[in-house]
């Protein structure tokens, strides 16, 4: 009795249900490229920092006190001097700073687009592999039912193989095909370990897995607007910082304009009477620099970001209609899956009565074992065939949200 609670608390401890919502919700918190994202938005965020610091006002203050060795010093210097001062530097105009200021927030933008692109990626990575589970869990669930109507099928004949009412062919073959559906279950369920985990790798989880969710078609609301792409919008965003790395280039040769007020006060002697005296008062500086011919190597740099921009542009178009190409595909998926699924309720339907049609022949020895093998046959890829089809169907619906950019809302 002990045992079994004790396993009953490990299971509840490593093991929890999870759904579609808990997938994105651990892929949002646990996976390392979005982490990865988070960081770099936050260095961003220091840059801008760093980039504004060129326009606020710097506030200094200095001192400096210097004693000398009596036999050392000579003359009527001072054998203790000391000097200090506060300065404060504004800086008034400069085109550079500010066009850096506006590059700084752009990038800012730009990071956080791209971490909506990498949340993108991330989701729909995670759903998938969740819906593979789903998958297979399902796929096993029908090879449990074979192989339980394979074990009453045994059971029966072997009855009948005794009382000598069917020959040992068809006892052995019936005994094959249950040890055949035995086999068959071990290898779904190691399919179905293999789909957890690689969630469980991708999520950085150590906890067993227990998809509570059953298989079945997603939600069809589609919403074409493929500009809301995350990649594309990326791109775009990329190519409007080369333009602005141009005009930042270009900036560097207009004129700067520096302010400097300060506050100093030093000992000395006041001559001729060689009293120690303090002299104090404030300093103003109005530097003006004007760098107006570099060499042109502004301007190449400006042509360089330009061309840049340009090829961002050409970026976009391509992706653009590689995007358009991978929607249709996504949607020509969607439909031949609709058609598929019609196709195969029938055959399902027709296969189930093909099985209890032979299973009865073969319990009133009128059939083969034979035919109830090929029935059951029939059944089982008829339901496999339909769930590879939701299967595809599904991934054809998370192609399309990922395309449009649903998962990086």
């Amino acid at each position: 009795m002990l045992r079994a609670t004790i396993l009953i608390l490990l299971l509840f401890t490593f093991s929890f249900a999870i759904t579609r919502e808990e997938v994105i919700k651990l892929a949002e918190e646990r996976a390392s490229q979005i982490k990865l994202s988070e960081k770099d938005l936050e260095f961003v965020e220091a840059q801008i920092k760093e980039v504004m610091s060129n326009i606020y006002p710097h506030l200094e203050i200095n001192g400096i006190y210097t004693k000398y060795d009596p036999d050392y010093i000579t003359g009527f210097s001072l054998k203790n001097q000391y000097r200090a001062s506060i300065s404060l530097k504004q800086t008034i105009f400069d085109k550079s700073v500010f066009e850096s200021i506006k590059i700084a927030k752009l990038n800012r933008k730009l990071q956080k687009l791209i971490l909506k692109q990498v949340k993108n990626e991330i989701i729909y990575t995670a759903l998938t592999l969740y819906e593979d589970i789903l998958y297979k869990k399902q796929i096993l669930e029908i090879k449990q039912k074979t192989l339980n109507y394979w074990k009453k099928q045994l059971e029966f004949t072997e009855e009948s193989y005794k009382q000598g009412l069917v020959n040992k062919f068809e006892y052995l073959r019936t005994k094959a095909q249950y040890e055949n559906a035995i086999s068959q279950v071990e290898l779904a369920k190691i399919d179905y370990q293999k789909a957890i985990v690689n969630l469980q790798k991708f999520l950085f989880l150590n906890k067993d897995l227990n998809p509570t969710e059953t298989f079945s078609k997603l939600n069809e609301k589609i919403n074409k607007n493929l500009e809301k792409n995350p990649e594309l919008i990326v791109i775009k965003q990329t190519s409007k910082i080369k333009n602005e790395e141009a005009k930042f280039y270009t900036a560097s040769l207009y004129p700067k304009l520096q302010f400097k007020a300060s506050y100093e006060f030093y000992n000395t002697r006041d001559f001729p009477a060689l009293n120690e005296v303090i002299r104090k008062g404030y300093v103003l500086d109005l530097t003006f620099n004007w760098q107006f011919f570099d060499g042109l190597n502004a301007k190449s740099k400006a042509i360089q970001s330009k061309i840049n921009s340009a090829k961002e542009k050409i970026k976009y178009k391509d992706k653009l209609a590689n995007l358009e190409k991978e929607y249709q595909n996504a949607l020509l998926d969607i439909k031949a899956s609709k058609i598929q699924l019609k196709a195969i309720n029938e055959n399902i339907k027709a296969s189930k009565e093909a099985l209890k049609l032979a299973t009865e022949r073969y319990k009133y020895k009128v059939g083969s074992i034979v035919e109830v093998l090929e029935a059951q046959k029939n059944l089982e890829e008829a339901y496999i065939n339909k769930l590879n089809i939701i299967y595809q169907y599904n991934l054809a619906v998370l192609k399309i949200k990922k395309l449009t950019g649903e998962f990086a809302k």
